[in-house]
């Protein structure tokens, strides 16, 4: 699929012929608020670190 703001052709990170992101991560409706969470709580612990 074709994409008029960001250019043509495929997109290595979307399923082939689609704007679909890859979902390497493998999330779904049963755990996106673990994910959220985790990477919320990695996401502060991060900021903090590069703050001190």
């Amino acid at each position: 699929m074709t994409s008029l703001k960001y250019g043509t052709g495929n997109d290595p990170y979307c399923y082939d012929n689609t704007d679909v992101l890859i979902n390497k991560l493998d999330i779904n409706e049963a755990n996106i608020n673990s994910v959220h969470c985790d990477y919320s709580l990695l996401e502060a612990i991060f900021a903090r670190c590069i703050t001190e």
